[in-house]
């Protein structure tokens, strides 16, 4: 019945203690996301500078 009651948005609105669980799963992967994604994105720049930055320094020959 948990698997119905995530995919079924009509089903939630019927049982208000779903619903409430529903909506704090969902903050919860929201802030999951944002807490992970920013920081994964920082890691890969990072790592995309540091890849290409003895290239760059060979290319202009410092």
């Amino acid at each position: 019945s948990e698997d119905v009651a995530i995919t079924n948005p009509l089903r939630i609105s019927s049982q208000p203690q779903s619903r409430i669980r529903y909506k704090a799963l969902m903050k919860e992967q929201q802030i999951r996301i944002n807490t992970s994604y920013p920081l994964t994105l920082a890691v890969s720049i990072s790592s995309l500078i540091h890849r290409y930055q003895s290239q760059l320094l060979k290319a202009f020959g410092h």
